[in-house]
């Protein structure tokens, strides 16, 4: 899921953090204790990376001193596209909690077009990010992220319903575009109107439909660009 997004080339990148698709692709284990980077912005990167448990988000540093979150990474996403090219990452990528990846090398054919597809599906997480932050509304925006967690969720094998967001209010409301404040009201609003049960990080969806409802264009766009 990158970002919030389970990666298209979910078949690829499942069978690449299975003891088979380690072995196919020569790939090493590594452990990340929270806050810890995997990938510093300016690093040279020669590896790409399989999420194989725990989250990890992308991020940029301006000069002013704000930070920008570029995505959140769950099981499956494959970081490290820059090492197709042999290029530097202009992004940081840490772990929000304790979390494994297993480095990929760029050989044969199954890790090739596993990275091939997860750039397809990251160029299109980009393409539908900056529609939720210049056409949609705050509640749409927070919509459509929990529902598309909910899926990312379901199709992991867990609760699609009920789930715990590994993620902070100010890191989420940096990726969606809003204030940490407005992200609150509108976790609220959804409270409130009997559409989510929330206590901290621990959502669960009540109604569902009335959620993608309430994601409102942005449902539409996903189904145009996904």
């Amino acid at each position: 899921m990158n970002g919030y997004a389970q990666a298209e080339s979910g078949t690829l990148s499942h069978s690449l953090t299975s003891q088979g698709g380690m072995n196919a692709a020569r790939s090493t284990n590594r452990i990340l204790r929270r806050n810890e980077h995997l990938i510093h912005a300016g690093d040279q990167v020669r590896h790409a990376h399989v999420v194989v448990s725990g989250v990890l988000k992308s991020y940029i540093n301006y000069e002013n001193g704000d930070s920008q979150v570029l995505g959140f990474h769950i099981p499956g996403d494959i970081i490290g596209h820059e090492s197709l090219i042999n290029g530097r990452s202009f992004c940081g990528v840490l772990a929000l909690d304790t979390s494994s990846v297993r480095r990929l090398e760029t050989v044969g054919e199954t890790t090739s077009q596993a990275l091939i597809e997860s750039m397809h599906s990251e160029i299109q997480r980009l393409t539908r990010q900056l529609h939720l932050e210049r056409e949609c509304s705050t509640a749409a925006r927070l919509a459509t992220f929990l529902m598309d967690y909910s899926e990312s969720q379901a199709q992991r094998g867990y609760c699609r319903y009920e789930f715990i967001l590994p993620m902070g209010r100010r890191d989420l409301a940096g990726y969606l575009g809003l204030a940490t404040e407005t992200l609150s009201r509108v976790f609220s609003r959804f409270r409130d109107q009997g559409i989510l049960r929330v206590s901290t990080n621990h959502v669960t969806i009540l109604d569902p439909a009335r959620l993608e409802a309430a994601s409102g264009t942005a449902t539409e766009e996903s189904r145009l660009i996904c």
